[in-house]
């Protein structure tokens, strides 16, 4: 018999009014009210990215080259703004745009995700190297004025009324070093820096990382069972806050019965937005007796983990791709599961991106062509998007604007649940073998007041050399799902019949020699912090 528990925290903080993300019986609330997810991806990567060398520089447009800080590293190095991937630094540079280096990006694309109907933007790679770290650790970033600035599109994000899933550093070449000081202080960087953002939504942590199959790499689910522990805490400690910690999966249904278990994540996201338009037997479990899945349903009732579709798409090789209504019909079959766990899925993606492998280059609702001076060095002017027609079938503008501007509750003929309010949707639900369930996990609204630990920000990885990258792969399940693109840090298995998806290789500079030094926090899982009033002790599995 397999039993934890988790102590529910909750807590007001007086100087602060943001609001806590929380889960209570599988559903997400931002503060007190239930918040269903209509995402979109988004990696505007412009055509210049393409320009840039095999050591990420001479890029051109928006990806010309600038000094900056590279993960990993903390001398300062020349190359592309676009070098790390991290369209969402909204940092000033003399010799860059006038203003926030990327804001003509969101300028362009912000009113056009609002007429599609999203409501939050899972965005995939940051540089955790941010202007206040830098300040605040001068003896380790000797060059004061760089480092990168999110606040500009976190701002920009909640005044266009999006929540933002936000990535922490978990690139797989940096994990596979497993330089645990270095990376708790990239966490603890950004956390001091969007951690209290209303725009916050959930931390993402890796994305289709090789944690189970042949190319597993061994000790890197513990690794990163520590880093959600250690964001969530730190989130807790520095802001006061409950914000969500998740991890996106490869869709291979063999593995989700373990993982559900064992990765210490408030949310289950899993790429699994490539099936049909059912979603085959993602949230009923396999009838194939060589694949031991109980489903969805069942897991995230066992385990008190919701099910968010990290990624909904078509590659040009699927079998789906020339289907106008895929979206919609898949989208009605998502909202039909939320009394099976489901509190959302996003769009892949919202942009086409030329750089990456011939399947995966047009997967967005827009298509991308240069516009008057973005191919040049220090144009400054984005590329030129255009919805794309229904004659595309799967990546139909308007088929995916139809449905994410469905008002889910009148679709489910009730009101958005509150905190005191939500119902169990698991009273009925078989338990699995061997496991003891809650069928509730109980929430109650902070009542009292606390102190707030603010932290800081202290520590720094030192030493010239560091490194990152990714590597991604194809996956499936055979459950008859054909696995998604990955945009960045991934690396999935290949497994079932029906066909894979190849992606593309990303790495950034160097490899580690690194030290932190400074705050230490407490990374157990089962934790309890003195400024925090605990308000409920939920049995999770």
């Amino acid at each position: 018999m397999r039993t934890k528990t988790l102590l529910v925290l909750s807590f007001i903080s007086i100087a602060l009014g943001f609001n806590n993300v929380v889960i209570q019986n599988l559903k997400l609330f931002d503060g007190n009210t239930e918040f269903f997810i209509k995402g979109m991806c988004y990696s505007p990567a412009p055509l210049g990215f393409s320009n840039m060398s095999a050591a990420y520089t001479g890029g051109v447009g928006l990806c010309s080259d600038r000094q900056q800080y590279a993960p990993g590293r903390t001398d300062v190095v020349t190359t592309s703004a676009c070098a790390y991937d991290d369209f969402f630094d909204g940092s000033v540079y003399a010799n860059g745009p006038a203003g926030p280096w990327f804001k003509a990006l969101w300028d362009r694309d912000f009113p056009v995700m609002q007429q599609l109907g999203v409501n939050t933007i899972r965005i995939y790679h940051t540089n955790p190297i941010t202007k206040a770290a830098v300040a605040e650790n001068p003896t380790i970033y000797t060059t004061p004025g760089l480092g990168v600035d999110h606040i500009p599109f976190m701002d920009q994000a909640a005044a266009s009324g999006f929540k933002v899933i936000f990535p922490m550093y978990a690139e797989q070449a940096f994990l596979s070093e497993a330089n645990i000081p270095t990376l708790e202080a990239y966490i603890r960087y950004l956390v001091d820096e969007v951690g209290n953002h209303s725009a916050l939504l959930m931390w993402q942590v890796g994305n289709e990382l090789p944690i189970f199959g042949p190319t597993a790499q061994p000790g890197l689910v513990d690794l990163l069972n520590h880093l959600f522990d250690y964001t969530r805490n730190y989130t807790l400690t520095r802001w006061n806050r409950i914000v969500p910690v998740s991890n996106a999966l490869v869709d291979y249904p063999p593995a989700y019965n373990g993982l559900t278990e064992d990765m210490h994540v408030d949310v289950l996201t899993t790429n699994a937005g490539y099936r049909g338009p059912d979603y085959s037997n993602l949230w009923t479990g396999s009838t194939d007796p060589n694949v031991q899945f109980y489903g969805m349903q069942r897991l995230s009732c066992a385990y008190n983990k919701p099910v968010f579709i990290g990624e909904i798409g078509q590659h040009s090789t699927d079998g789906f791709v020339n289907q106008y209504d895929w979206f919609t019909r898949n989208w009605k079959s998502l909202m039909d599961n939320i009394a099976n766990g489901a509190i959302g899925g996003a769009f892949f993606e919202y942009s086409n991106e030329m750089w990456k492998a011939t399947n995966q280059q047009q997967m967005g609702v827009m298509s991308v062509s240069a516009s008057a001076n973005s191919l040049s060095v220090g144009g400054w002017t984005p590329d030129v998007l255009t919805q794309r027609p229904n004659s595309t079938g799967a990546y139909a503008f308007s088929a995916v604007a139809t449905a994410l501007n469905t008002d889910v509750w009148t679709y489910l003929g009730r009101q958005p649940y509150t905190l005191t309010n939500v119902p169990s949707i698991c009273t009925n639900v078989a338990p699995l073998p061997n496991v003891t369930t809650s069928s509730t996990t109980t929430y109650s609204p902070p009542t009292t007041s606390t102190s707030t630990s603010t932290g800081s920000s202290n520590g720094a990885s030192s030493g010239s050399n560091g490194s990152t990258g990714t590597s991604n792969g194809s996956s499936n399940g055979s459950s008859g799902s054909s696995n998604g693109s990955t945009d960045g840090s991934s690396n999935g298995s290949s497994n079932g019949s029906t066909g894979s998806s190849n992606g593309s290789s990303r790495a950034t500079e160097g490899s580690s020699s690194t030290t932190v030094v400074g705050q230490d926090v407490s990374s157990s899982w089962m934790l309890s912090i003195p400024v925090l009033a605990v308000a409920a002790v939920a049995t999770l599995f």
